[in-house]
């Protein structure tokens, strides 16, 4: 298999919800696929619907409807005296103590940005072995200790957290602590989308129970696999059966095969649902109600629909097809990268790249290697051990020079300027603005646009030096704030401050690089950027130290 850089330049993976994922095979459709990848209905799209002139988009606050705390919990003997003042200085911001400074409030894996910030839904307080469970607001929504430490996530999935209580179980409503699904599980978790829990006893498979009334839907046994399929299908795959069902649980269709992977969800762009089934050694597609799309003729599928577009694989070969199963590129290639920009086709040891995915390419093979296609509309390739740059229409707009791949079009980056990959590990690049190198390559840079927390037009770009210092450059690469943070985090959407650590303490900074907010704490845990509370910790004169809730606001 050739090899794919999936590595999408500069991405700010912050963290995220990480859910369990349901069993049945499946692949989001977002990401770049190869065709070695291998994943083993003729409804047409339906169009969006416009809004209409009417509508009026009201937005909520998230913390609206989240109970505020009403009284400080009580002091416990091994809490950590606070100074009378928890800003050292304050231009503009202010610090509210929510508890006292007698817990240890450090996620048990810290998936947050790149300084280690941690955005979060929820707060778990541990005394000891025990956990108390605070809201995004700082209220205290359980008993002091009432919870086992299980290092659960401090996200919600559709409002509900996972809790543990003598080694079961069960699940919490994020805003109020009210038991959601009782303790008495090996596991539990919500189905996202879905009015569903997943729920697990004695090492079953478990049972799909339905929100509010827990009566059981879907009952599972070993090698049973469910998952939802688009808005309106749930699938079931028991006994070598397929089975189709509406959301009320009526069957829709079922059939016996020997495998399905969901390759396209009509909640994607795609707007179809679409099954990869296996019958008899080869695959064919259906759509989402159980109705065929093409013949069982084909060995494999890509591992999702990229768009309208699926590469699959027969006698040997790669080709690409689209949701109504019309082939578009015949299958004489040996491999296929695709991603819903365009495809990286392979004949032996070169490459050729296309953005037409609906006809057969017209390009040469030239190339050694090729990156994949995404919306920027730029691709890297490799010819002769040196980096260039082409356009969606395969125009060369930088000649072969650099050592490591390039990226162009990327959120943050004004046109024209260009990441290189260096060698300094994940996230090291330079930066080419007008065709000079105005960052060296050893820079660790993260771009602003991809985290649903912040501003997606933010151009505030994080930049760590190899030194550990933090600081901000604009879309050309030029500094807006140098290097002098311990660490950094994004700018906050519509606060327009950021948080950082500057000579050993959590400050806020302002778009000028001026601190606003200095604290006399040495850590954050995590905060959550629409309530501005957040999980700080003190480290007293005596070297003893503790964390508490705090509330960062405006004054």
């Amino acid at each position: 298999m050739k090899k794919l850089s999936l590595f999408l330049a500069a991405a700010l993976l912050l963290a995220s919800c990480q859910a369990p994922s349901a069993p049945v095979n499946e692949s989001s459709s977002s990401n770049p696929t190869s065709s070695q990848d291998e994943i083993p209905s003729s409804k047409p799209k339906e169009e969006s619907q416009a809004p209409s002139a009417d509508a009026e988009e009201v937005s909520v606050p998230v913390s609206a409807n989240i109970p505020m705390p009403e009284e400080m919990p009580a002091v416990a003997a091994s809490a950590v005296e606070l100074p009378e003042e928890l800003a050292v200085q304050s231009e503009g911001w202010s610090v509210s103590l929510l508890t006292p400074a007698q817990y240890t409030l450090e996620p048990p894996v810290n998936r947050g940005g790149p300084s280690g910030f941690m955005d979060c839904d929820v707060f778990r307080a541990v005394q000891g072995d025990r956990v108390t469970l605070f809201n995004a607001n700082g209220k205290q929504i359980s008993q002091d200790g009432e919870y086992d430490q299980q290092g659960e996530s401090w996200y919600a999935v559709e409002g509900a957290v996972p809790v543990t209580k003598n080694g079961l179980s069960g699940l919490a409503d994020a805003a109020t602590g009210e038991i959601l699904v009782p303790i008495e599980y090996t596991y539990v978790y919500p189905i996202p989308g879905r009015p569903y829990y997943r729920a697990e006893k004695d090492h079953s498979q478990g049972d799909i129970l339905r929100k509010g009334t827990l009566e059981v839907a879907y009952s599972l046994g070993t090698g049973d696999e469910f998952s939802p399929l688009g808005e309106e299908r749930d699938l079931l795959y028991q006994n070598g059966t397929l089975k189709l069902f509406d959301l009320e649980g009526t069957p829709v269709k079922n059939m016996v095969c020997d495998a399905v992977n969901i390759v396209a969800r009509d909640t994607d762009e795609i707007g179809v649902n679409r099954l990869a089934v296996q019958e008899g050694g080869k695959w064919a597609i259906y759509d989402g109600d159980g109705e065929l799309i093409t013949n069982p003729v084909y060995d494999s599928f890509g591992p999702s629909f990229q768009g309208d577009y699926i590469a699959f694989r027969r006698s040997g070969k790669w080709g690409i097809m689209d949701y109504t199963g019309k082939i578009t590129i015949k299958p004489r290639w040996d491999d296929i990268i695709l991603s819903e920009y365009g495809a990286v086709l392979y004949e032996g040891n070169k490459c050729t790249a296309t953005t037409e995915l609906d006809r057969e390419p017209d390009g040469a093979l030239m190339y050694d290697e090729i990156g994949h296609y995404s919306e920027n509309g730029y691709v890297w390739f490799e010819k002769d051990g040196k980096y260039g740059l082409l356009d969606d229409a395969g125009n060369v707009v930088m000649t072969p020079r650099q050592q490591g791949p390039i990226y162009g079009g990327m959120p943050g980056l004004e046109d024209g300027v260009f990441l290189v990959e260096g060698d300094n590990g994940p996230n090291s690049f330079g930066v080419i603005s007008n065709g000079k190198m105005v960052l060296p390559l050893e820079s660790l840079i993260f771009l602003q646009g991809i985290n649903s927390y912040y501003d997606k037009r933010e151009t505030y770009n994080l930049i760590c030096t190899p030194a550990g210092k933090w600081g901000y450059i604009d879309g050309e690469g030029q500094f807006l704030i140098d290097t002098r943070f311990e660490a950094a985090d994004g700018f906050i959407k519509d606060l327009d401050v950021a948080m950082v650590k500057y000579n050993g303490k959590i400050c806020l900074i302002d778009r000028k690089g001026n601190i606003v907010l200095e604290t006399v704490f040495d850590s954050c845990g995590g905060f959550n950027p629409d309530t501005m509370v957040a999980a700080m910790r003190y480290t007293a004169p005596d070297g003893q130290s503790a964390s508490c809730l705090v509330r960062l606001a405006p004054s």
